[in-house]
């Protein structure tokens, strides 16, 4: 929520090499914090390639986990797809500098954390088909609606808002899936899924620009990216069609998961 908008200010007052060079604070922070984690690790009789495969295996041979993994793909498609030209949209259409681009990231975190509090508690009287389907329609009304009054910034706070709120709440309910789906290969889920992710992201900034290449128009670009989405809606769909009645097994590690993090 506050890492986007301090790279936008440093960006702002001291170009983008100092915004990237930023970026090492956080990296030494999160090393240091990691010399408190335990290295200790549990006992297996298999070397560490056949455990890798294995872990892999037990994924690609679960068809509800794969369909999970392949969702997270789309949404990084769309969302990676949509976040990496946003700040050229902003500055070239509506002629916002980096103080502008700062605040619309802390109204557009604001819509993640709060989606990030809801579906945790949405979940216990929805299923998560339910909800991931209403969260992939606002995502892509945000996505569509870009562009709308390409004279008012306001708009660009609107749909920001809309884009962040509801990618993240599809994205907490793909992490609570994700790790319900194969208890005992929760870390080889996880990885496939962050995995794909990466993939899904890189495959959308390409179609982006792609469809910026030919129309020179952002709008159209992120318009583009929406038709992926009900991909992702699909493939949970078949993967939760068994589920008879919510479930909800929220840790700490899944419902402070972020997206942009997403």
């Amino acid at each position: 929520m506050i890492g986007l908008p301090i790279v936008e200010l440093v960006e702002d007052a001291a170009g983008w090499r100092c915004a990237y060079a930023s970026l090492l604070l956080p990296l030494v922070i999160l090393l240091a914090g990691h010399r408190l984690l335990t290295d200790q690790v549990s006992e297996t009789s298999k070397g560490p390639f056949k455990a890798f495969t294995a872990g892999y295996t037990a994924v690609f041979s679960n068809l509800p986990a794969t369909l999970l993994v392949f969702s997270q793909g789309v949404i990084g498609l769309v969302y990676f797809g949509w976040l990496t030209y946003l700040g050229a949209y902003v500055e070239i259409d509506f002629g916002g500098t980096g103080k502008v681009l700062s605040l619309i990231f802390i109204v557009a975190g604001s819509g993640e954390l709060l989606a990030n509090n809801i579906v945790p508690i949405a979940l216990r009287k929805w299923s998560s088909f339910r909800i991931f389907l209403i969260s992939g329609i606002g995502f892509a009304i945000g996505l569509a609606t870009s562009g709308i009054g390409s004279d008012m910034i306001w708009v660009v706070f609107f749909t920001t808002t809309l884009i962040s709120g509801f990618s993240a709440a599809q994205y907490v309910v793909l992490s609570i899936l994700l790790l319900n789906s194969i208890p005992n290969a929760r870390g080889a889920v996880m990885s496939l899924a962050n995995a794909s992710m990466g993939i899904g992201g890189a495959i959308g900034v390409a179609v982006a620009g792609f469809a910026l290449g030919d129309s020179n128009n952002y709008a159209d670009a992120f318009r583009s990216l929406a038709i992926a989405i009900p991909l992702a809606v699909i493939a949970v769909f078949f993967a939760t069609r068994r589920e008879t009645v919510p479930q909800l097994v929220v840790s700490a590690s899944a419902s402070t998961l972020d997206q942009s993090g997403l």
